[in-house]
């Protein structure tokens, strides 16, 4: 099976089927990887009270004590809560996130909540960006968004250890400080250059960026006279019309650290090595030439 990167648990439960305390879940989750990145959300008014004397044990209350592997900063456990400042009222039964399913539609909590969140989990599972969205009680994570008076909305009840309880009520939380929103084009570099017997046969270095780095590739050019080429996937040579812009390039493995073992170890010469990155805006930057010998 895949590794899971990023788990986003809706309300979840058996159906009572078994009895209350969701006697149907492993005993045992251990099998879950500790990075990944994992969100339980139980409804004030949902899973965790449909069982009589379930509360305790229901829903998400069952899940995370199971999750001992994973450390704190890298899960939360959350409560949603009824709000019936504005009509129509919000409701935290079970059903939170289901959208416009069946007789539910889309609310504040699917927009504020369900989607922001799981957006958010995502983008810090394979980023490492956004994660102050979906994890940790963190004033971005608490805030839903506001009624249309400019009321915020209760907040997310958010916990990375022990059990969530409907009571007491959390607080009606408000908007975040609003953060830069400059966003520049990432940026990469070349930190080493891998030789077998003096050939080179891999290059490695770092990406980063303000959001988070999408991907990383490597062109490799070859200049002979006031001619250039360029490595292709398939380990040959291509002609290249303008030395500095590249059309072809390597797909490097890993974004903040990456590598890009090369299709052919190059022949004895001069080359030049230039990194693209493309963050997750879809903004790509090109970095400065570096020069290398392969003997």
């Amino acid at each position: 099976m895949p590794r899971p990167r990023a788990v986003w648990l809706d309300d979840p439960e058996d159906g009572g089927v078994a009895g209350p305390g969701e006697p149907a879940l492993d005993r045992s989750l251990a099998g879950i990887p500790s990075t990944t990145k994992f969100v339980c959300h139980s409804g004030a008014e949902g899973a965790l009270v449909l069982n009589a004397g379930g509360v305790d044990t229901s829903s998400c209350n069952a899940v995370f004590p199971r999750l001992g592997q994973i450390p704190a900063a890298n899960k939360s456990l959350v409560l949603t809560s009824p709000d019936d400042h504005g009509t129509p009222a919000l409701s935290s039964q079970h059903g939170v996130c289901a959208g416009a399913l069946g007789n539910f539609k889309v609310d504040a909590y699917d927009w504020g909540f369900c989607w922001r969140s799981w957006d958010a989990l995502r983008s810090c599972a394979y980023t490492g960006q956004e994660c102050e969205y979906a994890l940790g009680n963190t004033p971005q994570n608490r805030f839903i968004g506001t009624w249309s008076d400019g009321t915020p909305i209760v907040g997310l009840k958010v916990q990375t250890s022990g059990l969530t309880a409907p009571q007491p009520t959390p607080a009606r939380a408000p908007a975040p400080p609003k953060r830069n929103l400059i966003d520049r084009p990432a940026t990469a570099k070349v930190t080493a250059v891998v030789r077998r017997s003096g050939r080179v046969t891999a290059v490695r270095g770092t990406a980063a960026d303000d959001r988070g780095v999408a991907s990383v590739e490597l062109a490799v050019v070859r200049r002979k006279g006031s001619t250039c080429s360029q490595l292709t996937p398939a380990g040959a040579f291509a002609a290249l019309k303008v030395c500095s812009r590249p059309s072809v390039l390597l797909t490097a493995k890993g974004t903040r650290a990456w590598t890009v073992t090369l299709p052919k170890h190059l022949e004895p010469g001069g080359y030049t090595l230039v990194v693209r990155a493309t963050d997750s805006a879809g903004q790509q930057r090109q970095s400065s030439p570096r020069a290398v010998d392969s003997r």
